[in-house]
């Protein structure tokens, strides 16, 4: 017979692998040693597993397979009972977190191309993934054809969260999460597009001059009319030449509607061309406007009187005698006459406005002979002339003879 006047039993509970991984089998064991007093005395011991929803036990071990996440957070405690039905006291609960590497990149919104307007704000955009232990984040991003670390102060959160103010046209491009699970050294990416939307800023004309002059009949043009748009702005041409503006014919633009080119242009065809760049998107347009000057004439030159001929007596002035012509620009004048069989200018003295008004004061027998207005218009090339006969009627030989009565 034994007496026993005290036992003292240590439980404790050990289990394999240290860090088990998502799918892994871990084992524990739950050992127990019997100190009696006054002596030692041999005994059964039985071993009971508290917290096990799914393992297999056998004798003092148990074996959970294939651990899922679901299983995390399952407290597993072991208890020894002697072959005399004492109960010893519960080892030290091991609470199971098996680790695991980030399966997928959840972005948020998930949109994989965002569209953002420049000057506002991109994000928040959340970037998260499930990692036992927790992942380490980066956000970089690819403008330039290589990525490069997005600047700390864009990304709080531990690097989880992309803050963009004031998005800029140059930060179009692409935007990657980052994530490594330093444990076993796994990484996973996701990527998305940013769309920064913007213009028009300003409309370029090209030629870049604010006035073209261009003769009738001869082609205006291509003007080209430019604006830096994301997307794609919309162009109208339009034509004041009435004071108020009108569209352009369909038929003068081209490479959506952009070009402007006008054949045979007519002098009612001048005035002010504009382009108009619309964002329908965004409801913001700029304008550029273009002086078209078309240069003309002369058509014909009209002398009034309009009479061919003049008779004028001697000694009587001759005119005014007024010679125009429709011209644009302003044509030039001059009066040439002929009384020796070839032309020669007029004395400046007896021209006037610009060299279109001929007078002659006093005109003598020897001024009679035909008077011509030239008319030219150095832009068009274009010249013109109109003649008319003087007779210088007089009393004596050598002059249209005239009844004193």
């Amino acid at each position: 017979m034994y007496l026993i006047i005290d036992i003292l039993a240590t439980v404790k509970l050990s289990f394999s692998p240290e860090h088990p991984f998502i799918g892994d089998d871990i084992k524990f064991t739950c050992n127990s040693v019997i100190h009696s007093c006054p002596g030692k005395r041999p005994s059964n011991l039985s071993f009971k597993y508290f917290g096990n929803k799914r393992g297999d036990t056998d004798k003092n071990t148990l074996t959970i397979q294939a651990l899922a996440k679901s299983d995390k957070g399952m407290n597993i405690s072991c208890q020894a009972t002697d072959d005399l039905g004492i109960v010893f006291y519960l080892s030290e609960t091991v609470t199971l977190d098996p680790y695991y590497s980030p399966d997928k990149i959840v972005l948020e919104p998930a949109d994989t191309i965002v569209n953002v307007r420049e000057g506002n704000i991109l994000g928040p955009i959340h970037c998260t993934t499930t990692c036992n232990p927790e992942c380490t984040y980066q956000w970089k991003y690819n403008v330039t054809g290589r990525f490069e670390l997005v600047p700390i102060k864009l990304v709080p959160n531990q690097g989880r969260t992309l803050t963009v103010p004031q998005i800029k046209r140059s930060q179009t491009g692409t935007f990657r999460c980052h994530v490594e699970y330093n444990v076993s050294h796994i990484k996973k990416t996701a990527d998305f597009s940013i769309n920064v939307q913007y213009g028009p800023d300003k409309v370029v004309l090209d030629p870049g001059s604010t006035s073209i002059n261009v003769p009738e009949n001869s082609t205006l043009g291509p003007i080209y009319c430019t604006a830096a748009c994301n997307p794609p702005c919309t162009y109208q041409w339009k034509h004041n030449g009435t004071g108020r503006f009108e569209q352009v014919k369909k038929s003068l633009l081209s490479f959506n509607n952009q070009t402007l080119t006008v054949p045979h242009i007519k002098r009612s065809q001048n005035g002010i061309y504009r382009c108009h760049v619309d964002d329908y998107q965004y409801h913001t347009y700029k304008i550029s406007d273009i002086a078209i000057n078309v240069q003309y004439g002369p058509d014909r030159v009209i002398l009034e009187p309009a009479s061919s001929y003049i008779n004028v007596k001697e000694g009587d002035t001759l005119g005014p005698i007024h010679c125009t012509a429709t011209c644009n620009p302003q044509c030039t004048y001059q009066w040439e006459y002929n009384v020796t069989g070839r032309f020669k200018l007029v004395p400046f003295e007896l021209v006037s406005t610009q060299g279109r008004t001929l007078t002659v004061p006093q005109i003598q027998r020897s001024q009679a002979g035909i008077y011509r207005c030239h008319v030219d218009n150095y832009f068009t090339q274009i010249k013109m002339t109109a003649e008319v006969s003087i007779t210088v009627q007089c009393m004596y030989y050598l002059c249209n003879i005239i009844n004193e009565a």
